[in-house]
Order: C-alpha cells, then sequence, then structure tokens
C-alpha cells in the first residue's frame, strides 16, 4: 500500500512516492515519526499492517524512473530485474520496458503496480504497469496509484493551470507539488488520515531536467498553529512543529520535533526519528549521530494550521527556496528545554510576515481588495 505519482508541473515531469510499508506478516516494532499511536488508525481490514519505512522509487538508470504499490515482496523482485536489465543501457522504448516485466511475470507471481518515467530521445514519456495485465503498458503523463489515490486526489492543485517563471521553472515545479505534500503532512501528524488509508510516512519527490532527474533532497516543514481573532487579526503559535527530511546516500531520514501547540497533536519529549532505504542496495548503510545532522533546511515549506472564519479546517502553505531560504537558521541551542535540547527558530520576520498575512486572507474568506476596503471606511 503506497501513493506514487507521475504528472507534469509546467511541462517539466515529476514523480513523488511515500515511505510507509504495509505486510500481512507479524508486525515489527514500530513507531511513526509523524503519528506516534499507528495502531490507532492503521488497523486495515484485508489484515495488512504497518511494518516500517521503504524507499518505493528507483532510479533504474539516468533515462528510466520509477515507483511501485503492491506487494513488497513483489516490488523487491520488479526493483532486482530491472536494475539487472537496465542499470547499463535503459529500454529503448516503453515496448522493451514491458517485455522485460512481462518475462518476469512469467516466471514468478507478482502483485504489484508501477508508474514512472522513461526518457526516449530528449522527451520523458510517462507511463503505468500491473502485474494483473503484465504483457500491456499505459502511457500519459498523469497516474495516480495506491491506496493513496483518492485523498490525494482531493488535495492537489490543479497543477495543468500552473504557470511557471522560465528563470526558475524547477524550483517553481518543486514548490508546487510541495504545497501538495505539505498538506499531506500536516493531514497525518493531526489525524492520522494518510496512515489510516496506509500510506505516507513521508515522501521523496523527483523532477526531470535538462541534466537528468533531480532529487528533491532536503526539505523541512515548519508547522505552525493559527487562531483567528476579532476585528481581522490572527494569532500565530511562537514554536512550529518541525518535520525535516534529508537524503544521506541511499537513505532518506525523516526527523520530526513536536513542541506544545493549538492543533491537537500530542507534544513529545524526545525527537522522532525514522529512516527509510532503498530496497535494492549494494551500499551498506550509513552510521551518522542523528544530532550531527543540519536541521536547517535548502527548502522549507510553512504550513498554517487551525479553524478558518466558517469553523473549517484549514491548512495555509508556503514554499521558501533559493536566496530567501538561506536566511532561515535552525540549530540546536545546546540547553535543555522540557526534558530535550532547545532547538532555536530564526525566521526572517519579513518573509514570515507575508506568509502569516496571506494565511489571515485564506483563514478569513477575505481578499487584499476587502481589506483595503474596511481601512479606507475607518
Amino acid at each position: 500500500m503506497t501513493l506514487c505519482v507521475t504528472t507534469r508541473i509546467g511541462g517539466l515531469p515529476i514523480l513523488v512516492s511515500d515511505f510507509l510499508v504495509t505486510s500481512t506478516g507479524t508486525i515489527s516494532s514500530f513507531e511513526s515519526p509523524l503519528f506516534p499511536e499507528i495502531g490507532r488508525v492503521a488497523h486495515r481490514p484485508d489484515g495488512s499492517k504497518v511494518i516500517g519505512f521503504a524507499r518505493k522509487t528507483l532510479l533504474v538508470h539516468k533515462d528510466l524512473l520509477i515507483s511501485a504499490a503492491g506487494s513488497l515482496e513483489s516490488i523487491s523482485s520488479v526493483f532486482s530485474r530491472l536494475s539487472i536489465l537496465y542499470g547499463q543501457f535503459a529500454p529503448a522504448s516503453l515496448q522493451n520496458l514491458v517485455r522485460g516485466l512481462a518475462i518476469l511475470s512469467e516466471s514468478q507471481s507478482l502483485s504489484c503496480e508501477i508508474v514512472g518515467w522513461l526518457v526516449v530521445g530528449s522527451e520523458a514519456v510517462g507511463f503505468r504497469w500491473n502485474s494483473s495485465n503484465p504483457d500491456s503498458i499505459a502511457s500519459g503523463d498523469d497516474h495516480v496509484i495506491g491506496s493513496g489515490q483518492r485523498l490525494f486526489e482531493d488535495l492537489k492543485l490543479p497543477h495543468e493551470q500552473i504557470k511557471l517563471d522560465a528563470a526558475r521553472r524547477i524550483e517553481g515545479a518543486f514548490s508546487a507539488v510541495l504545497r501538495d505534500v505539505g498538506t499531506l503532512v500536516v493531514n497525518e501528524l493531526i489525524y492520522g488520515n494518510t496512515l489510516s488509508e496506509a500510506f505516507g510516512g513521508g515522501y521523496e519527490i523527483f523532477c526531470h531536467t535538462a541534466e537528468g532527474f533531480e532529487q528533491l533532497d532536503n526539505v523541512a516543514y515548519l508547522i505552525f498553529s493559527i487562531k483567528l481573532l476579532p476585528d481581522d487579526t490572527i494569532r500565530v503559535g511562537r514554536v512550529p512543529i518541525l518535520v525535516n527530511s534529508i537524503v544521506i546516500g541511499e537513505e532518506i531520514i525523516c526527523r520530526t520535533v513536536i513542541p506544545k501547540n493549538w492543533i491537537g497533536v500530542p507534544s513529545d519529549e524526545k525527537e522522532r526519528i525514522a529512516i527509510a532505504r532503498k530496497l535494492v542496495s549494494g551500499q551498506a548503510i550509513l552510521d551518522i549521530p542523528a544530532k550531527s545532522l543540519p536541521l536547517s533546511a535548502k527548502r522549507y515549506v510553512v504550513a498554517c494550521v487551525g479553524s478558518a472564519v466558517n469553523g473549517e479546517n484549514e491548512v495555509y502553505t508556503a514554499v521558501v527556496c533559493g536566496e530567501e531560504a538561506q536566511q532561515f537558521k535552525i540549530y540546536l541551542t545546546g540547553v535543555a528545554k522540557d526534558e530535550k535540547e532547545e532547538i532555536r527558530f530564526e525566521l526572517p520576520q519579513h518573509i514570515m510576515l507575508n506568509i502569516i498575512q496571506q494565511a489571515f486572507l485564506s483563514f478569513s474568506r477575505q481578499t487584499s481588495a476587502d481589506i483595503l476596503s474596511k481601512v479606507n471606511d475607518r
């Protein structure tokens, strides 16, 4: 069970995949970095259980990127087979790719579905393959598979309407998909609803550029509590929930720090850490002390969470990258506070003020013109 997505944003091919792993086997000791009471939301009617995290995306070749949903054993077999067949030379066409997959299906029973991108010539071609119909492959840009399909499609932005600045296309594409993913992260923290759908636990994101497939290797989610107050004012929680995702070698480390907040997420006395490892890997597992990893990131998703003026749950997300992201400083102070080491957030006031102003308009269901009209009427 998982969430795998291929789409285009501003013409650029994008792939998104989560980390959560389910199995019908014996459950192992497991804690989610985002939602600690995982057993409360992850009892599946099919008898499967959440057992951990893994990277279910594989860059087989510089011209072939895939992500898979279904049986973990089947996915591992497909990843191994494709690595052997196409690790040195990518298939020349989707027909060549499906022949390799069909041969594997003949030799063993598979239960999985794959989406991905294959570069043919200079153009990336999206595809979808299902082991239940191994001789067929569907082409196209937009594919969503896995148990997270319904929730993702309910939340995602209309990507086809997004126009990107020609000078910042890659950052613009990453920012657009990060707003979707940021909302999923918030949902998991507050409701555990991604876990109840058997997906989540962190995400990896790829974009195809002129240089090949580029992975978003470091992002931090800063989640602030928001309260609307009378007279067009807003109250913002002082310290955000922090979720940091960083690629280290072939692993992705997800770290979560949850302080006291107004949005119903139980605070935790310790930092939560999870590691998503590759299913097919030839490298040794890295042994790095968590405290040696930076808390600051290359990109930030700032999420404002609370109730809108009409009582509906609301999430407003903004993405900070480039030179603006370099102004964000997050670090351990070395001082103990509430039984754990204090984290200092130095966030540029002018950037945060602009984000909070936009969040206020979203929460209050107003526009800048509405506010200006009220000011002029006073």
